[in-house]
């Protein structure tokens, strides 16, 4: 539970254009993250979060409308 790496995908998060907000936590193994599903999809997210490097893996687990 890398406190710089939880930061970087935090940071790599609000760098993504369409993502509004990002809370990561590794210690959960999860992040929420709210975003414009005009501009970036849920499969996006994912991809965005792998493009951050190979130690991290991702995958949609609920995708609701807020």
């Amino acid at each position: 539970t890398c406190g710089g790496c939880q930061a970087g995908v935090t940071r790599g998060l609000y760098a993504t254009s369409g993502v509004e907000n990002a809370d990561v936590s590794f210690r959960k193994g999860q992040a929420i993250v709210v975003y414009d599903p005009t501009v970036i999809s849920p499969d996006g997210l994912v991809d965005a979060i792998h493009a951050m490097g190979s130690k991290y893996s991702a995958r949609v687990l609920e995708d609701e409308p807020v």
